[in-house]
């Protein structure tokens, strides 16, 4: 019954690539166009014909030569990279509105998509900040045009940008996201991308000859040819397998919890032992630790946390991500350590980043030999304010709880320390006599800091810098291009200098575990008082009787 049923999708996705392939023939005999066809239905021709189509461009300087360009370096010739950056830096010297009038681009979409593959193309190759150039393109053309299925394609294409776009995924719209994902520029769970699946074969169900525009019936033929060539057009899972993945990635949680390595993560674990059960996604390998935490003002909150396991801002982002994509928080927090930079913190004391500046993103290495320089710069991102507007007046608004805190502070490190040790530590105003956070700045980016120097050079950048470490930026970059509440607390472990090593060693590491645990302390008395987000699914299925 498999079988036949496979058989006749096959002849129904033919069918309609057949009748795409008609719609097709209507495109209008534009250089441009003939690129996106190329690009859409996945063809990669010679270097020579790529040449051909661009000699027809009429206009040498053109926001349409830019776009046929950006779809030339996106069929992969690399070739036309140099032509394309010289081109586009021309472009976005250029106004985006004219007498009060969106640029033509704007309104383009076509033209709009070249050049939005030219800017995700050439991001890493240059210093050009091609992310806010193209979100105020975005604005102009949002402001201008009705929500269609173009909308989403370039909000999918911004947040590759880093851009933050209100984004609504529309059932209708499964093709576009199909032809991201198979042309690797949008990234999808296997289960995302078989429910995908499952829309578009629906759609030609109901109408195998729906009348499409030719744009997009070219990127709908792109996907039918995809799915009719594989070993099997129907997802891996049988039915039942399907619903049941798909239960768990809608089952939504309030907060979602990342931390970046095991040692910090058994910190976690050691407070969640008894009540943590685990799941397992074996497409990504990631274990996930489902719990419940007490809330004072009402219900529990409902968590789920995981590691990384390794440092650094991309695997942060793609592990934070996913796990956004999985449980859909109505926050995600990341907790860890950090290494103080600044006279207004100690060791034990917690940051809570009000900004997260990323400061090796986009930077640029200039001049040879003793001349060598790097200059930095950067992308900041901001944490939710909601979050750190309650942090800010929790002595005012919750003092008992902030009190509360502190005092399990100080009766964790006479717990890990001895009464001696513990006098030398804040005798040196190493650690407080009382831990404490503070809101401010947080320096992100794969770089361990040891040496005061390197402190010294990156403060020139912000001298505000509380801490720095390794991972936030990755998380905060996942939440806000899926516009996920952000929070980042990190406790201090050590001060960024020569005594790193000579601090880690203090009781074993007694003073990362206290820093750790102040973090994880911080974060537990926000859920208490009932001020961190909730998730609308879990609240509205509270309210029921």
């Amino acid at each position: 019954m498999r079988a036949g049923f496979e058989e006749a999708q096959r002849l129904l996705l033919s069918r309609a690539a057949q009748h795409l392939e008609l719609v097709a023939k209507d495109l209008p005999d534009r250089p441009t166009l003939h690129l996106f066809a190329l690009w859409a239905l996945r063809t990669k021709p010679d270097a020579a014909v790529i040449e051909g189509i661009l000699a027809q461009e009429k206009h040498p300087r053109s926001y349409t030569r830019v776009a046929a360009l950006g779809f030339a370096v996106a069929l992969g010739d690399l070739s036309f990279s140099a032509a394309l950056r010289e081109e586009l830096l021309w472009l976005i010297e250029r106004p985006v509105k004219i007498e009060g009038s969106p640029a033509g681009f704007c309104l383009d979409p076509v033209a709009l998509l070249g050049i939005l593959l030219a800017c995700v193309g050439l991001q890493e190759e240059t210093d050009l900040d091609l992310g806010t150039w193209s979100n105020d393109v975005l604005e102009v053309r949002r402001q201008s045009q009705a929500s269609d299925w173009w909308s989403e394609l370039f909000a999918h294409l911004s947040a590759r940008l880093g851009n933050s776009l209100e984004l609504s995924e529309e059932p209708a719209n499964a093709d576009v996201r199909l032809a991201l994902g198979s042309l690797d520029l949008l990234r999808r769970t296997p289960s995302q991308h078989a429910a995908d699946e499952v829309v578009v074969v629906s759609q030609l169900c109901a109408g195998p000859e729906e009348v499409l525009d030719p744009a997009r019936g070219l990127l709908r033929l792109g996907v039918l040819r995809a799915l009719n060539t594989a070993d099997s057009s129907l997802p891996s899972q049988e039915p039942e397998e399907l619903k049941m993945q798909g239960t768990a990635m809608n089952d939504r949680c309030d907060t979602a919890i990342i931390i970046a390595l095991r040692e910090e993560f058994q910190e976690l674990r050691d407070q969640i032992l008894t009540d943590a059960r685990s799941e397992f996604d074996p497409h990504t390998t990631q274990y996930y630790y489902r719990f419940s935490r007490p809330c004072a003002q009402g219900q529990a909150y409902e968590c789920v946390a995981t590691f990384v396991g390794a440092m650094g801002p991309t695997n942060a982002a793609y592990v934070a991500g996913e796990m956004i994509r999985r449980y859909q928080p109505a926050a995600i927090v990341n907790v860890g350590i950090a290494g103080g930079v600044s006279d207004d913190v100690r060791i034990g004391d917690v940051v809570v980043a009000d900004q997260i500046d990323e400061y090796l993103a986009g930077s640029k290495a200039t001049g040879s030999g003793a001349e060598r320089e790097l200059l930095l710069s950067g992308a900041v991102h901001r944490a939710c304010p909601h979050h750190l507007s309650h942090l800010r007046n929790l002595e005012f608004a919750h003092s008992a709880e902030k009190e509360t805190w502190e005092t399990n502070g100080q009766a964790l490190l006479a717990q890990l320390l001895e009464q001696e040790t513990v006098a030398s530590l804040t005798g040196r105003a190493l650690v407080s006599e009382v831990p404490t956070y503070e809101v401010g700045h947080l320096a992100s980016g794969p770089v361990v800091a040891g040496t005061v120097d390197f402190v010294s050079w990156l403060k020139k950048r912000d001298r505000k810098y509380l801490a720095i470490e390794m991972e936030a930026a990755g998380v905060v970059v996942a939440g806000s291009s899926t516009s996920t509440p952000t929070l980042v607390l990190r406790g201090i472990s050590d001060l960024a200098d020569a005594r790193k090593g000579e601090v880690d060693a203090v009781g074993g590491g007694a003073l990362r575990r206290y820093a750790m645990r102040n973090a994880l302390q911080l974060l537990w008395t926000l859920m208490s008082a009932g001020l961190l987000a909730r998730s609308r699914l879990q609240t509205s299925s509270r309210a029921s009787p």
